[in-house]
């Protein structure tokens, strides 16, 4: 039996204990907030693109691990390719996260093209992409 250390959700001021960052009320507020993921843009098209990247990856001898690109040059948002790690959790890829870079804007969400075009892509770590992604969101506020 696995243990899981509870920590205070990651809303401040929220009392509720979690094993992830947010508690179930605050994540279902979010959800609401940013739409589902069809809505944003990552619906069946996308998932079938995503196995074919990481297919992509292995034939061009490219590891997908965080900082991976289709180019073969690491995405300078990988700290742990900056730093020489080889952080991959899974062979399928399911703990990475793929990353547009640039990021989507509104528009593009919509468009199949933009979404699964592999030259946007590249696979980060939950910890890079977070610090990218927060990053991002203060920078547009």
């Amino acid at each position: 039996m696995t243990e899981v250390l509870l920590r205070n959700c990651a809303v401040p001021g929220c009392p509720e204990l979690t094993a992830s960052g947010r508690c179930e009320e605050h994540e279902r507020q979010l959800e609401i907030r940013r739409g589902t993921s069809t809505a944003r843009g990552y619906g069946v098209r996308w998932r079938q693109f995503r196995r074919v990247f990481l297919g992509l990856l292995v034939a061009r001898d490219i590891l997908p691990v965080c900082g991976a690109r289709i180019d073969g040059v690491p995405s300078p948002h990988s700290q742990c390719a900056g730093e020489g790690r080889l952080i991959a959790r899974s062979a399928d890829g399911s703990d990475l996260h793929f990353d547009h870079d640039p990021p989507l804007r509104e528009a593009e969400r919509a468009d199949p093209s933009a979404v699964c075009d592999p030259r946007r892509i590249s696979i980060l770590c939950a910890a890079c992409h977070n610090r990218k992604s927060q990053a991002e969101q203060e920078r547009t506020g």
